[in-house]
């Protein structure tokens, strides 16, 4: 015997709901906010700056180049700065926002 169309529809709802990608989503909106909160992501500029460029170009990845590059240069710069931390025993490993500026001045001097 079959059942109507409403409670079968009924029956498979927790099926359709837990094989969907609701839970991935989830997963995937954290690590969004994540990679795109400053506190944990010192290159948040230069990531949105890289998507920014893709926007307004088509996504032709050749035209942001440079932005590319200078994304992989910022999260170098924080590596060394997070191992040179790490090696030292200063926590956090990844300076707070406040301090990052002053880090930056050392090694770079003033910002003209």
């Amino acid at each position: 015997m079959s059942l109507p169309k409403d409670e079968e529809k009924l029956k498979t709802e927790p099926d359709r709901l837990t094989n969907s990608n609701h839970a991935k989503k989830k997963t995937k909106g954290r690590e969004f906010t994540r990679a795109h909160n400053e506190e944990t992501n010192p290159c948040v500029r230069e990531s949105l700056m890289s998507f920014k460029c893709l926007d307004d170009n088509g996504y032709v990845r050749d035209k942001c180049e440079k932005y590319f590059t200078n994304y992989r240069n910022c999260r170098e710069f924080w590596s060394v700065i997070v191992r040179e931390r790490k090696r030292a025993g200063i926590t956090p490993n990844l300076p707070s926002i406040e301090d990052r500026e002053e880090i930056r001045r050392t090694r770079f001097g003033p910002v003209l």
